[in-house]
Parts: C-alpha cells; structure tokens; sequence
C-alpha cells in the first residue's frame, strides 16, 4: 500500500527514531538478552532488527522477513556496514516463510498485522514457529482517537480518508483491538495489552512523524478516489495555519503492545 522508495526509506528511519523507545521498553519486558532466537516479521530495513541482533548478541539469531527487495537489499547492506553476522534474512512474503516449529523466543512484528486482510491466518501459521513460553509480541495501531486541534472539517476528513484507504487494501487500522481475541483463540496465554496514548505540539518529531505521513499520502488518497483535490488543498491549508497556533495538537493514533505466549 505504501510502496517502496527512497522516500519511504527516509520515513521509515525517521520513524524507527521516534518510536526506539516504546518498542526498546517492550523487548525490555519480554527480557530478550543474549542467546535467544527472534523472528522479526516485516522487519523492513531493519529498524527492529538491528537492536534485536545486538540484543541476542553472537550466540543468538534473528530472522528477518521482509517482502520488499529494495528494504531486504537495504537491510543486507546494512548489515555487511556494522558486520553483523547473526541476523538471516527471509526475502519474500510471509505467507510463504517456511515457519520452524519450536523454534523462537520472540515473534515480533511493528505495523505490518494493519495492512494484512488474513490476519488470523498469518498467525495461526506462525505460533508454532514459539517456543514452550516464547512470546508472540505486535506493536500495531487502534486508530480511533487520532486527531488535530484546533479542530478543522478537512482534518477528520483527511484522518478518515487514509482508514478508508487501508481497508481498499484489506487493512484494518484497528486490528490492535482485534488482536487479543485471535491470541486467544490461538491457544496463547498470558495475553497483555498495553496502550500508547500520545499528544504532540507542533515543535515535537512526534507532530512531524504525522505531518509526512499525511501531506506525502494525499496524492495516494486524491488518486485512489478517497480524497478530492480541493479536500487535500484545505488540508495542507489548515493544517500549515493551525501549526502557528499556540496549545495546537496533534493526538496520534494509538498504538497497543499485544503480548501472548505460548503455554
């Protein structure tokens, strides 16, 4: 849905750099340390990757799965740069990932389960891959709530116009929500759920993160038919006009750490 390009690369690491610290404190949590084994399930350019590999260290492993060529071909590059040598990499949708039954402390995966129309398939294809107490961990959106303030008719239209534009793909901005439900039907245990509720001022990276998301996707939005032209002018409109007020906001969209484990 997003693509793959030089742009989203960009995106994709200022992002990592924004949120390092609420996927660092749920892999502090889950305790992942030195030995263990990880599957990093769209592990794009290697945002997560690359701490998870120095985290399990020399005697660990992580495996890597990642669809797009150019993100894998980035990822290996990047990892021939730092000559790390514990991490293999998996080019190729993960509906296709020959999954190794016991074989993983952690499967993990950060904004990947939203863009999927078979959710529950994936996983069921993939729990088996956990070790007896091994963790099923995703970082993933409940997209209610995400909003500007001052408050302006082209924002919640903009808002509700990228939801509309997952679904068109058979995503669901708010398979977070769903998520505890097919853990549990999945025969996981110990299931977790822990909200990321955040509000940003106009100075924060946290209001960039969401001002190039949204601005860089309105041609997507405009050309897929779910945005008009004029739609998207007010918004870049409102949107530069609201940035210069004082107490403005941007609530972002929440995110839930879903954690289960394998009895």
């Amino acid at each position: 849905m997003l693509g793959a390009g030089p742009a989203e690369i960009e995106r994709l690491a200022f992002q990592g750099e924004v949120w390092r610290s609420m996927t660092e404190s749920l892999l502090d949590r889950l305790e992942i340390g030195r030995g263990m084994s990880c599957l990093d399930v769209g592990a794009g350019i290697g945002i997560v990757t690359l701490p998870l590999a120095e985290r399990v260290g020399p005697s660990g492993s992580v495996t890597a799965v990642e669809a797009a060529p150019l993100y894998a071909e980035t990822l290996r590059e990047e990892l021939a740069r730092k000559n790390i040598a514990n991490v293999d990499i998996f080019e190729g949708d993960v509906r296709r990932f020959p999954v190794k039954r016991g074989r993983y402390d952690l499967i993990f995966s950060r904004w990947v389960f939203s863009f999927l129309p078979d959710v529950e398939k994936v996983l069921e294809r993939l729990t088996p891959g956990l070790k007896r107490g091994g963790a099923l961990a995703i970082e993933d959106y409940h997209h209610l709530g995400c909003a500007y303030y001052p408050n302006r008719p082209s924002f919640d239209e903009v808002i509700d116009a990228a939801r509309r534009w997952y679904g068109k793909h058979g995503g669901n901005p708010r398979v977070a929500g769903e998520l505890p439900a097919v853990f549990h039907r999945l025969g996981l245990e110990k299931i977790e759920v822990v909200p990321h509720l955040r509000v940003a001022g106009p100075e924060s990276d946290l209001w960039k993160w969401g001002e190039v998301f949204f601005l860089g996707r309105l041609p997507d939005m405009v050309r897929e038919g779910l945005l008009s032209v004029p739609a998207a002018t007010r918004f870049k409109r409102d949107l530069a006009a609201v940035k210069k007020v004082k107490g403005a906001l941007f609530v972002v969209p929440t995110i839930f750490d879903v954690v289960g484990r394998r009895p």
